[in-house]
Formats: structure tokens, C-alpha cells, sequence
């Protein structure tokens, strides 16, 4: 049978070429048949990325665009507002808005301090300091809430904290400045030489904004 096959194939040239033309012709439609189904595929992997990764993109990108603003008072050149990036920093803030004044007292001012939105910057003059009507960075006084604000305190203020001494009080701004401002009193357990028992004591005098 097959040397009867190509007997006649090479009598005849006309089913040789025939052949060829009508595997061609098989091969061709299964090729393009076979693009949509790549294609399809293609877009459904498309599709899955975009589901799994594109919420996460987006969130990545309202926190990166997230407007801070900040209100600097007291002895700076240029007291405003002002808009700032995530995480910058208080020293930052005193830049833009000129620097300090020769009357501003910058000993009692962190400058360290990371910036959030709805912030109040307050720099005292010496003045201010001397008779007490200075407190921290914020307008609203810690002793007019009955605790001290645990993302501002200065050092004297959280010494002032029962339980709190030199060190503790260091630790905790040393905590604050390296992971940023406290979302929680419990967020306290994690500053080194801080327990339960601490927490306990702490509690009704610390306020988190």
C-alpha cells in the first residue's frame, strides 16, 4: 500500500504538491486556532495579577500621596500652615517655615520628631518657658487632659509619669523616634524595660492622639 502511495505520488506530481499544500493547510488552521486559546490564557493570568496586586498597588499608592499638613506657631520666620511627606521630621517643618527666630528656645523642642497630620508645632520663646506657659509642641496642655500625650512628652514629662524614671523616659523616646508614633497605650509593652504592671500604672495618665 505505501509503495502504491508513492508510486503514484511520484507518477503523478499534481497529489504531491496536493499533499503538501493540504498539510500546510493543517498545520495553519491549527495554529491560528490555537492564538485565541493562548490569548484567553494570557488575559486570565492578566486578570488574576490585577485582582491579587492591584488593591495592594493602590493602597501602597494613597499612602504614598496621603497629604500631611502641619500648623507651626511661636518663633519661626514664617508661622502657617504648611504640607509635609510622611514621616518628615519636625526639623524639616522648621526649615520650611524659615527657621527659628533669636528669640526661640529650641532646647525644648524635638526636632527628631516625625510629623502627622492635623500637627501643631509650637516653638516658645525664652520667655514662655521661663513662666510656664509652654507645653511641648501641641496648643492643648497635657495637664489640662490630666495625662501627658505619649507621641509628644518631652523627657521631663515623661519622668514626671509614675513608674517612669531617666532611662524608661529615654527609652520611650528613643522607641518613638525609631518606629514612629504610638497607635495604642498597649504599643508602650514594646519599649524595652516596659511590662504589664508598668501599663497598669500608666494607664489613666497617657493619651494617645
Amino acid at each position: 500500500m505505501k509503495r502504491f502511495i508513492h508510486n503514484r505520488l511520484l507518477r503523478h506530481p499534481i497529489y504531491l504538491v496536493g499533499a503538501i499544500i493540504a498539510i500546510s493547510t493543517i498545520i495553519i488552521i491549527l495554529f491560528v486556532t490555537s492564538r485565541p486559546a493562548e490569548k484567553e490564557q494570557v488575559n486570565e493570568l492578566t486578570a488574576f495579577w490585577e485582582e491579587e496586586n492591584g488593591e495592594k498597588v493602590n493602597e501602597k499608592l494613597e499612602e504614598i500621596t496621603q497629604d500631611i499638613i502641619v500648623d507651626i506657631k511661636g518663633e519661626v520666620a514664617k508661622p502657617g500652615i504648611y504640607k509635609v511627606e510622611p514621616d518628615e521630621r519636625v526639623n524639616n517643618v522648621i526649615t520650611k517655615a524659615g527657621g527659628f527666630t533669636s528669640e526661640a528656645n529650641v532646647d525644648v523642642i524635638n526636632l527628631a520628631e516625625r510629623c502627622y497630620d492635623e500637627m501643631v508645632i509650637v516653638v516658645p520663646s525664652y520667655t514662655d518657658v521661663e513662666e510656664g506657659e509652654f507645653s511641648h509642641l501641641t496648643v492643648n496642655s497635657s495637664e489640662d487632659e490630666g495625662g501627658v500625650f505619649l507621641n509628644e512628652a518631652t523627657l521631663d514629662e515623661l519622668t514626671s509619669l509614675p513608674g517612669i524614671g531617666p532611662a524608661k523616659a529615654e527609652a520611650i523616646i528613643s522607641y518613638r523616634e525609631e518606629h514612629g508614633l504610638f497607635q495604642a497605650k498597649e504599643d508602650i509593652l514594646n519599649v524595652p524595660g516596659i511590662g504589664e504592671k508598668t501599663l497598669e500604672t500608666l494607664e489613666d495618665y497617657l493619651i494617645i492622639k
